[in-house]
């Protein structure tokens, strides 16, 4: 999979930089107007779904967002262009990768624990059928 944005680590999250993403987006509104908008539109929360921080660019402050995968996705899929749905898909496969990585099949009790995991859901669900 070819890397359409990427995807930084900041303070221990997965995160987007909103000023990528915008340009990813190729939205024609200025940045600070896009984000801010965005923020208050669908009521992001900072800490939560962003985070800001400043960065000085040819010596002048400049905020910065470090938005979250799914709050990412969610800009994404609100854009309602081509590009929205390309990154919205990006994020979602990224996301999947990064969850296979964190499951170390090559560790017994870990595929045990999985198996069992398994067979406890299929129960409840049979259970739940005879219902």
């Amino acid at each position: 999979m070819t890397e359409l944005i990427s995807i930084k680590e900041y303070k221990g999250q997965k995160v987007i930089n909103a000023r990528e993403l915008h340009y990813f987006l190729e939205s024609r509104r200025d940045f600070s107007t896009w984000i801010k908008d965005r923020i208050e539109k669908y009521g992001f929360i900072e800490n939560q779904d962003y985070s800001t921080f400043t960065k000085i660019v040819e010596r002048a402050k400049r905020i910065e967002y470090a938005l979250t995968i799914d709050t990412a996705k969610e800009i994404a899929m609100v854009e309602g262009n081509d590009k929205g749905k390309q990154a919205r898909q990006y994020f979602i496969e990224c996301e999947k990768k990064l969850q296979n990585k964190a499951i170390d099949f090559s560790n017994p009790d870990t595929v045990l624990q999985l198996a069992q995991n398994w067979a406890e859901s299929e129960k409840k669900r049979l259970e739940a059928e005879k219902t």
